[in-house]
């Protein structure tokens, strides 16, 4: 017997459709993307965000898995354009966004005016023993506002066997998570820094890609960026030394690695969950560690040295964010 599907269709307020005869995950697509957007007098051009496992910002192979269903299901919705993936990013990288910051109101108009991208589709998926439960999100990148948010089930025989729903390193990342993600920063601050890749919170690199780092802040400050790797190990990858001065203007966007320096972050074997830590202050560190060394276990206490949160004039501003890094 073909498979039943539930799809729960959310709208300020909520109301459940079933779908029968839904006997793959293009069908369980097609039917949801029918259900997300009505056609319209023209196509409604979309792009993808991220897809990411629960509310960790984590990226996996069913992440990708996800996009390729939808992509072959939205060929076949007259009522959706896909935008390449490849371009948006060019844009984004020339724009200097990213993905996770598209719906922030002093973005949003500028960057829903570039190639007449009206949308983007991006959600989340929780795994349970018999189904993975995904919500999928279109979002009007104008105005912020949501067209539609879906929920759809998948049935498990339906995902190949190959395909893992969390990361590799799923544990370790949530400890990388629990112990870094928030650092003391001494009360409220007017200092914000902002730091991305191409791909966005939780976006996704085939081995042997190479990831590059964009950060800026509001105001002039100085700058510590860790890496914590796969296996929670993290390093100092600024300031180094293409780049010793940590002192940065505000409101200029500065990249590791710059097109100058002499090295690329090729991004390979052990697969997983990375980490990008960024520590701004209004006051020189006290201590900076050697660029590029291991400095053993993502620590807070670590990350926190150098800091002289005694001095109320000082401002502290902190940022983390991932990526995934899965085989080709």
């Amino acid at each position: 017997m073909k498979a039943k599907i539930f799809l729960l269709i959310i709208l300020f307020g909520s109301s459940i459709i079933s779908f029968v005869n839904a006997d793959n995950v293009s069908s369980i697509m097609l039917k949801s993307l029918n259900e997300l957007y009505s056609a319209g007098s023209e196509p409604i051009v979309v792009a993808f965000g991220n897809f990411t496992y629960s509310n960790k910002d984590f990226g996996s192979e069913f992440s990708v898995f996800l996009e390729e269903q939808l992509g072959m299901a939205m060929a076949s919705c007259a009522q959706y354009e896909l935008f390449a993936q490849d371009k948006l990013e060019e844009i984004l990288e020339a724009q200097e966004m990213s993905l996770s910051d598209l719906f922030l109101e002093e973005d949003s108009i500028k960057i829903g005016h570039l190639k007449n991208i009206k949308a983007i589709l991006s959600g989340r998926f929780f795994e349970n023993d018999t189904s993975v439960n995904v919500y999928i999100n279109l979002v009007n990148i104008e105005t912020g506002v949501y067209y539609k948010i879906i929920s759809l089930n998948i049935p498990r025989k339906l995902i190949p066997g190959s395909i893992s729903i969390l990361p590799q390193n799923y544990d370790d990342a949530l400890a990388v998570v629990e112990e870094i993600d928030y650092i003391d920063t001494g009360g409220p601050s007017s200092l914000k820094v902002k730091a991305w890749t191409k791909r966005g919170q939780g976006g996704i690199y085939l081995d042997g890609e190479e990831l590059v780092v964009h950060f800026y802040a509001n105001q002039d400050c100085y700058i510590k960026i860790f890496h914590i790797d796969v296996n929670g190990q993290m390093s100092l990858i600024f300031p180094n030394e293409f780049q010793q001065n940590n002192f940065i203007e505000k409101e200029k966007v500065y990249s590791i690695p710059e097109p100058s320096y002499g090295f690329a972050f090729e991004l390979g074997d052990p697969f997983g969950t990375e980490f990008i830590k960024v520590i701004a202050s209004t006051s020189q560190f006290k201590d900076i560690e050697e660029a590029f060394a291991a400095l053993g276990k993502a620590d807070a206490e670590l990350i926190e040295r150098g800091l002289t949160v005694k001095q109320r004039e000082e401002k502290i501003a902190e940022v983390l964010f991932s990526y995934t890094i899965i085989e080709n």
